[in-house]
């Protein structure tokens, strides 16, 4: 079984709330969405559990970086609950990085990729376009990296009992 739990990560860039272009994410409670969370973990029995947002949590990307709004008050829901992975999007390359038992993916290589450096808790980093898929048993989760010509570039397998 899986449980997946999708949010909306822009009220928690803290940047958004001085822009004029992102206006509308001053009229969003960030604190909603860490109850909503908070509710749907704590009742959660599944063998996987998976957070999807936009923004990436942890980013080795020197633009963007990391969502310190998410690290404050998401992260610590992460562990809490013992979530599998998250998976998040925004800075335009591969990444795979771990912290605290929660594997941290980083998905979004549509379109023209940026600069990807290493970072302490990083096991993968590549600035490639490309895709990933998965594939989820009861014991295993597969996440690969598939660049633009097909190729796999990364695999990964998170295995339980």
């Amino acid at each position: 079984s899986i449980r997946f739990v999708m949010i909306d990560t822009s009220p928690f860039v803290f940047f958004y709330h001085r822009d004029p272009k992102y206006h509308e994410v001053n009229k969003q409670d960030p604190a909603k969405t860490v109850a909503f969370v908070d509710s749907v973990l704590a009742q959660s029995h599944e063998t996987w559990k998976v957070v999807i947002g936009h923004h990436p949590i942890y980013s080795s990307d020197f633009i963007h970086g990391n969502t310190y709004g998410l690290i404050e008050q998401v992260a610590p829901l992460l562990i809490k609950y013992h979530v599998d992975f998250y998976l998040s999007g925004h800075v335009h390359k591969f990444e795979h990085l771990q912290r605290d038992g929660t594997d941290y993916m980083v998905t979004t290589t549509g379109m023209k990729p940026r600069w990807a450096n290493p970072w302490f808790f990083a096991r993968y980093v590549k600035r490639s376009l490309g895709f990933t898929v998965c594939s989820v048993t009861s014991h295993d989760f597969a996440f690969y990296f598939v660049n633009e010509k097909g190729k796999t570039l990364y695999s990964y397998r998170r295995k339980k009992k």
